[in-house]
């Protein structure tokens, strides 16, 4: 009359109580992740002892890509206090006509400064 209950088995996923993933593996069986430890991009780093100006120029113009964004602290390797000091002059240089916002102004500038 009644059917027996089939054991639990192991192997079988545990969907059934919402506790694996898609994979039908828990926690427990998966792999623990492992963290990498990023080393910083030195070859943006200042000297010491170097001011940020924002009619330095050539110095603006390293921190800059080729689209006219300024690149972030974690790939030029700078200090907080040295990145704000960066996009101030940077956004300063912009706002004076010194630092073109577009690339192709930028490109031409740079040509006319190494043609000299």
């Amino acid at each position: 009359m009644f059917k027996k209950k089939k054991p639990f088995d192991k192997k079988t996923p545990a969907i059934r109580d919402g506790r694996a993933g898609k994979d039908g593996r828990t926690k427990k069986d998966r792999k623990p992740r492992t963290s990498r430890i990023r080393v910083p991009a030195i070859k943006y780093r200042m000297a010491a002892g170097t001011k940020i100006d924002y009619k330095d120029f050539n110095l603006l113009q390293r921190y800059i890509t080729d689209r006219g964004k300024i690149l972030s602290r974690r790939i030029t390797g700078l200090t907080a206090k040295q990145q704000r000091a960066l996009t101030r002059s940077v956004k300063k240089a912009r706002f004076l006509g010194l630092l073109s916002i577009s690339p192709a102004a930028r490109r031409q500038a740079r040509e006319a400064a190494t043609s000299v």
